[in-house]
């Protein structure tokens, strides 16, 4: 395991300890290593809702071309047959 040494100004220090006390966490240690992996973790979900966005941008593009920018009927329209 690597360690990793940073300085942090005394009013951050503050509000970190307080949020250690709150949430249980047994050391500065383990709120940083929490920290680090919720961080990666919600830039992966990001990514993936970035991802989810364009796809949905894309698939209505491609929607609108086809119908020339005409309206879609509406779903139960589109159901009737079926």
């Amino acid at each position: 395991m690597s360690i990793v040494n940073f300085s942090i100004p005394q009013n951050l220090n503050e509000k970190i300890q307080q949020v250690i006390k709150d949430q249980g966490f047994s050391s500065k240690a383990e709120f940083f290593r929490f920290s680090a992996i919720y961080f990666m973790q919600n830039l992966q979900t990001k990514k993936q809702s970035d991802e989810y966005e364009q796809a949905i941008s894309d698939l209505s593009q491609a929607l609108r071309e086809k119908n020339k920018n005409e309206s879609l009927p509406s779903i139960e329209a589109q159901f009737e047959d079926h």
